[in-house]
């Protein structure tokens, strides 16, 4: 019998072992910080660096891998498996902008390992089956994203951003947890497939199981910065150093959305789209869709107004929270499928634009609308890949962006949901403006400042880096559809 336990547990713990080596690295980090000189710390970075690398190479192995372990409390398939290299890319490009970036002290290893605890949590997140595994993965990665975005101690806006962040995520987390405790009050289970199965035979309950899934809508909102959960977001991002505000715009949100389609179509629903039916439960739909057509009208509009180019992207991040909503109100194969796409393409263009505010910040200007003047000119790489973000962003072929939108407005098609398909595309129009002001401003105004404006080349080889995807998954959209369709193989 223990040779038995022996041989399953360790066939648990070679699947995971993407986990394991970030857990790894983080505990190398910190047993090495203190051996080594305060000098040679700044190397840190290439140790959380190498450890994601081994991550995100194994789980690429194992993509196909489709299994129960750890007692059926970490559900591992092609599905989560996407989310976790999203874990992965994110955390490997978080640690690369926070290395260029002169607003991250990198003569210490704490932003590294927070960087990676929230990068674990975000590992975790999609495989969880269980609400208790689930929210401790979710503490995980909240938790050092309160430290994140608090990191320069000096600074009194980021220790603001910081303390409004953590106010604000106690009282979510807060929300979540009394949901889950009261689906486990009428449910007895933990376990999500568990879950469905009882909620099919408590017909008189079904009122208490639609009111603890709007309490852990409400918590999951928060975490992916949707209405009326979002106010919290361009305080904390403004705030926050911006590698740290690129990370959190990106990371967290697609754990988010890993949660909420994984809960909803396997506690809530038998198949995708079967439930709906009901009476009761095919009001959620309408539910999401309200929630997205609010999120994305007040990201969007409320960007318009904004001279600091963070804060703006803070606002375009809630937008575009909006847009994946729209697949997920869909809920149809091709609403989660354009979902992934999505959350894909939206890593590289995100991030890629946070990186390019990093650059300006660094060379001590500031992060407003002014300081874009003439950069186009005095460093095309810089202006042509910004662009290719900013455009990607708003949705213009032949750019990821725009097959993006295009999937997610086809699966409200297909559902007739024209409503929230007019409401998204009016708010594509309306983003057009504030981020072609910022192309308006690199290229057709003059340059401004004394000093030049050159990258490095890791700075250079990091925005390539990001826009080469970006303008891939843009023409070779039916590619990666291919590879989009094996994580769906849960549904």
């Amino acid at each position: 019998m223990s040779e038995l336990f022996t041989l399953n547990l360790l066939k648990d713990l070679r699947i995971f072992a993407p986990e394991l080596i970030v857990l790894i690295t983080i505990l190398f980090i910190l047993i090495v910080e203190p051996l080594v000189k305060k000098e040679d710390r700044k190397n840190l970075w290439t140790l959380s660096l190498i450890g994601l690398l081994g991550a995100f190479t194994v789980l690429l192995y194992g993509y196909e891998v489709k299994t129960k372990i750890f007692s059926f409390n970490l559900y591992i398939d092609a599905f989560s498996s996407f989310f976790r290299i999203i874990a992965c890319i994110s955390g490997i490009l978080a640690v690369l902008l926070s290395h260029l970036s002169s607003e991250i002290d990198d003569r210490n290893g704490e932003p590294y390992v927070a960087i990676l605890t929230v990068v674990l949590g975000m590992l975790i997140i999609p495989s969880a089956g269980n609400l208790l595994i689930i929210y401790l993965a979710f503490e995980m990665m909240s938790l050092p994203s309160y430290l994140l975005t608090s990191m320069q101690i000096k600074s009194y806006p980021s220790k603001e951003a910081g303390i409004k962040y953590l106010l604000f995520g106690a009282v979510s987390s807060g929300i979540m947890l009394y949901g889950f405790s009261l689906l486990y009050g009428i449910t007895g289970q933990i376990d999500i497939n568990a879950i469905k199965v009882a909620l099919n035979y408590l017909e008189t309950k079904r009122a208490l199981g639609i009111l603890a899934f709007l309490l852990i809508s409400a918590g999951m909102f928060f975490k992916i910065a949707a209405f009326p959960f979002y106010f919290w977001s361009p305080d904390a991002y403004q705030g926050a150093p911006t590698p740290v505000a690129g990370f959190l715009s990106i990371g967290p949100k697609a754990a988010g959305f890993a949660f909420m389609i994984r809960f909803i179509l396997s506690a809530f629903s038998e198949e995708a789209g079967e439930m709906w039916e009901d009476k009761l439960w095919g009001q959620i739909p309408q539910y999401i869709g309200f929630i997205s057509a609010i999120t994305m009208t007040i990201g969007n509009l409320a960007a318009l107004n904004q001279k600091s180019v963070k804060r703006m992207l803070a606002y375009s991040s809630i937008a575009h929270a909006g847009y994946m909503l729209i697949g997920l109100s869909a809920m149809n194969r091709l609403g989660i499928h354009a979902i992934l796409f999505y959350v894909l393409v939206y890593i590289f263009m995100n991030l890629g634009a946070f990186a390019s505010i990093s650059y300006i910040t660094s060379r001590g200007m500031k992060d407003d609308l002014d300081s874009y003047k003439g950069i186009g000119w005095k460093a095309p790489l810089f202006g042509v890949t910004t662009t290719i973000f900013l455009f990607s962003l708003v949705g213009i072929p032949p750019l990821g962006g725009f097959v993006g939108k295009v999937l997610i407005f086809a699966s409200a098609v297909k559902e007739k949901m024209w409503v929230l398909v007019i409401i998204g595309v009016l708010n594509s129009v309306i983003s057009l403006y504030y981020y072609a002001l910022i192309v308006k401003k690199m290229f057709l105004e003059s340059f401004s400042f004394e000093s030049e404006f050159k990258l490095s080349f890791l700075e250079a080889l990091l925005l390539i880096i990001c826009a080469i995807p970006v303008v891939f998954l843009g023409i070779f959209w039916g590619k990666t559809s291919l590879f989009l369709e094996r994580a769906l193989s849960m549904f």
